[in-house]
């Protein structure tokens, strides 16, 4: 990557992001706020559906640090500030 920027993603979220994950099989945009919320973004365009789902508090222990797609299956591996790490199907 060159660090210009490709696109700018208007909706989905007011949150700030914490993470974010592509999956280029799919073209999906997957990104994390601090207030344990997962987006998921069905490509880049200005207008691409999206859905949201705030993880519940008994879940995810802190807040998301990270995440990841796994390809194979689509689930997904979720890092917290504590040091959690859960696996969501």
């Amino acid at each position: 990557m060159d660090g210009k920027l490709r696109c700018s993603l208007a909706g989905g979220t007011q949150e700030p992001v914490t993470c974010v994950a592509y999956l280029d099989c799919s073209n999906d945009l997957v990104t994390g706020t601090t207030s344990n919320k997962v987006t998921v973004r069905h490509g880049i365009a200005a207008d691409a559906p999206h859905f949201s789902h705030k993880l519940r508090s008994d879940l995810i222990k802190g807040s998301l640090s990270s995440l990841r797609v796994l390809p194979m299956n689509r689930m997904m591996l979720i890092g917290t500030d504590n040091g959690g790490v859960t696996l969501l199907c």
